[in-house]
């Protein structure tokens, strides 16, 4: 089953996701230092294992897919780097990290050594589905480079023979990568986890009796030197066609079913994500037109993502079948004034309004229109909805032009205006019936997918719902509004509606608003505080209303910032970005952010993800570019003063340096640290060439070269590995402050040289962050569950007992 998953940070928590990965929910937190975990073919029975830095660590199973742990063997208290069971969690296999590789045939009850590698560490475990075929890898880190020998197994781990490798033992690859071990339907692949990316051998079983057969690599054997591994990483480039300011009139936008996919119109043009909105893409294409000619006005997206279609005022309606990425104009009229538009969730049903031509409707996904208006006021229409099936539509009127010439004129070619209204058709747009009494004057219309609920907005101040498929009507929300979009799920649970600033043909101003939202089926509503209101455009929805995404949209050039806000709905409170994003590679939708940093000035800013995103701005976030790293856990950055030097540290990978502002990054201590560091913090001098780093559990490293070089303090009290929680430089790069947590803060005046011991406090407490002054006049040093303390004239004092303990 892949809806069952499971995942281990290493020191972190065990996390368990029963929805194949769309969701996740915190499993277990101790004993931590994990380093592999297994399943079997359910995700019910899991086996997980630690290693500490002192040698400790064990195993743990759980038989309830992580609801409950208990630990395996309590008398194995040693360090287990790897582990892996069959299909059933019957057989498990744990290697350790001092030679021994064990197995237990009771679900992890009783355990028993299988094979001894002197001082090796058992870097990885394969089996089949049975555990019939067995393959563990066996690496010796006290040589250079480290070797690592193969182990296989017929018999269910009975009995084991080493594999012959014409050139010896497998070792010298790519700086002693991780080598890595699987086996699908039986046949054994090797290789390592970075690096070149060659197998590093290979094994098709054939015939099952072989009691000795030959592992042969898929490529040369190693010889001399091992090949170096790349230093510098290539961004991803971003798409030519990303629009360049975030100043944009955006109109509508609309959504697949799963939000997955979004597309949002603005007057100039049409953008496209299918990433959740974190990257946009304009479309373009010989068939769209310039953007000085029409102005785009509404959009609708199918369930799938795959088809949109798009109206343009003065042009026409386009449509896409391939996410935006090609278009072909389908429908014009004499007035082409193309306003709202509309889709069922195939995109077989579509219906468009023209503001001075009526309702068209095409049954085939837009190949052939027929306008279905021609019995009722042709004039005036604003938007359209449609049901699922297609047989019910709504259209509403913001206003209607009545032929008055050599009258009183109240708009300038001889025509007068009267109030607009709501039409209803349930058989597919065949026939009409205006809503009575509602001669108001609308600007917006939505159902859910059934038609029975459909809510529409005035154009001068009030939200009105029906229940009944527009039998009876009720108003929901009143104030001075203009309603522009409202965005309904499919069964209508929750509504979202969107106001923005506009002027009524009397002149009416109506204000800025906030994004509405009802959970009941439009019983209840109440307003979003996590945005200020705005003039907003286009509002939607997935189909359940769990993923919502906003447009705000601007009345003069010299508006505050206008962009596209999304957010996730739990059914409680809406939580959108707190503040606008560039559509300009931003990450539009919330990431798992764990650093930043930024220049004195405050113009160039850096911030990291833990899933290898490095955002960067030189404008003091009005406008973010992207970086992108697979595989990079960004655990905490640096910057020199002006911005011209950055530094980011990757969780078990390496010291990465930037000298273009974060467009660029290179790893500057791959060939130092071939297996890479759990780094804990990094910081740099003004000038950014001395730089010190610190591991989480391990040892100092002080670079004055940019990077091409690392040392560590020679005195033997630093020797010992140590749980380094933050490390903070002066200006001059001289004067250091670092943190050990559950133990003390070190100074060094020397640039690193010699440090000095500082018991703070009672001593022997969980700091988690230091920080100092350019001077290192001053410093600050943060502990978790605790207090702060700040160094100043060469004593220690705690500033917060007036807010006590807390969970910095």
């Amino acid at each position: 089953s892949f809806l069952n998953l499971v995942a281990v940070i290493n020191y972190g928590s065990i996390y368990k996701s029963a929805d194949g990965g769309k969701t996740w929910t915190f499993s277990w937190g101790q004993p931590n230092g994990w380093e592999d975990i297994a399943s079997d073919r359910t995700g019910t029975r899991l086996a997980v294992v630690h290693w500490q830095s002192d040698g400790s660590g064990g195993i743990y199973t759980s038989i309830d897919a992580g609801e409950s742990w208990e630990r395996a063997a309590p008398t194995l208290d040693m360090g287990f780097v790897s582990v892996e069971m069959n299909s059933d969690g019957e057989i498990m296999l744990a290697g350790t990290a001092s030679g021994d590789l064990y197995i237990s045939r009771d679900g992890g009850d009783n355990w028993r050594v299988a094979i001894t590698e002197g001082g090796a560490w058992w870097t990885d475990i394969a089996c089949s589905v049975s555990c019939e075929y067995i393959v563990a890898l066996a690496t010796l880190t006290s040589v250079s480079p480290p070797t690592t020998t193969a182990y296989y197994s017929f018999d269910f781990g009975d009995t084991w023979t080493k594999a012959i490798h014409p050139e010896g033992e497998f070792g010298g690859a790519a700086f002693g990568d991780k080598p890595v071990v699987t086996i699908v339907r039986d046949n054994i692949y090797g290789g390592y986890e970075q690096g070149s990316g060659d197998l590093l051998f290979t094994e098709i079983r054939g015939d099952a009796t072989t009691s000795s057969p030959t592992i042969a690599p898929t490529s040369p054997a190693p010889t001399g030197s091992p090949t170096a591994m790349p230093t510098t990483y290539s961004p991803t480039p971003l798409p030519t066609t990303l629009p360049t300011t975030t100043f944009k009139d955006w109109r509508r936008i609309s959504s697949s079913s799963d939000a997955e996919e979004l597309v949002a119109v603005a007057e100039e043009g049409i953008f496209v994500s299918t990433n959740a909105g974190y990257t946009w893409t304009q479309a373009t294409g010989s068939a769209l037109p310039p953007a000085d000619i029409g102005s785009w006005s509404d959009v609708c997206m199918s369930g799938s993502g795959a088809s949109i279609l798009a109206s343009s005022f003065g042009v026409g309606l386009f449509i896409s079948t391939d996410y935006g990425a090609t278009w072909e104009l389908v429908r014009v009229s004499s007035s082409n004034g193309w306003l709202g538009v509309d889709c069922d969730s195939a995109f077989q049903d579509l219906v468009a309004a023209d503001n001075w031509g009526g309702i068209h409707v095409s049954t085939d996904g837009g190949s052939e229109w027929n306008i279905v208006s021609k019995t009722i006021d042709p004039l005036g229409w604003e938007d359209v909805a449609i049901s699922r099936d297609g047989s019910i539509i709504a259209a509403v009127h913001r206003y209607r032009y009545v032929d008055n010439l050599g009258g009183d004129d109240d708009v300038a070619n001889g025509i007068t205006v009267s109030q607009g209204g709501i039409y209803l058709s349930a058989n597919g747009g065949t026939s009409w019936n205006a809503v009575n009494g509602l001669d108001s004057e609308f600007a917006s219309i939505a159902m859910n997918d059934d038609g029975d609920v459909i809510v529409a907005g005035e154009a001068d101040g009030k939200l009105w719902l029906s229940t009944t498929s527009g039998e009876v009507w009720r108003i929901v929300v009143g104030g001075v509004y203009w309603w522009q979009d409202i965005a309904v799920s499919s069964t209508a649970l929750r509504i979202f509606a969107t106001a923005r600033a506009q002027t009524s043909l009397d002149g009416t101003a109506y204000p800025d608003g906030p994004v509405f939202y009802s959970t009941d089926s439009g019983a209840t509503w109440q307003n979003d505080t996590s945005l200020d209101p705005k003039s907003w455009g286009g509002i939607a929805c997935d189909r359940d209303g769990t993923v919502v995404a906003v447009t705000a949209s601007y009345d003069s050039p010299d508006a505050p910032f206008h962009d596209i806000y999304i957010s996730e709905f739990d059914g409680d409170e809406l939580d959108f970005m707190s503040a606008p994003v560039s559509l300009a590679a931003n990450p539009l939708v919330r990431q798992d952010w764990r650093t930043t940093a930024t220049s004195d000035n405050g113009t160039r800013i850096i911030a990291g993800t833990a899933d290898g995103f490095i955002w960067y701005s030189s404008d003091g976030g009005d406008t973010w570019d992207e970086y992108v790293a697979d595989g990079e856990f960004w655990i905490d950055m640096a910057m020199s003063r002006e911005g011209d030097v950055m530094y980011a540290l990757s969780y078990g990978g390496s010291v990465h340096i930037s000298e273009d502002g974060g467009s660029t990054w290179d790893a500057v201590g791959e060939k130092v640290w071939p297996f890479g560091k759990n780094w804990a913090a990094v910081a740099c001098s003004d000038d950014g060439a001395t730089v010190i780093a610190v591991e989480q559990f391990g040892f100092i490293y002080i670079s004055v070269d940019k990077g091409l070089s690392w040392s560590n303090p020679s005195q033997s009290d630093l020797l010992t590995s140590r749980p380094w929680a933050g490390v903070a430089m002066s200006a001059d790069g001289t004067q250091i402050a670092a943190a050990v947590g559950g133990g003390n803060i070190w100074l060094s005046d020397d640039g690193g040289l010699t440090f000095v011991e500082q018991i703070v406090g009672p001593g022997g407490q969980q700091w988690i962050g230091v920080a100092c002054d350019d001077d290192f006049h001053v410093i600050a040093a943060v502990v978790w569950g605790g207090h702060v303390y700040v160094f100043l004239n060469s004593a220690w004092t705690r500033v917060t007992d007036d807010l006590g303990e807390q969970s910095w």
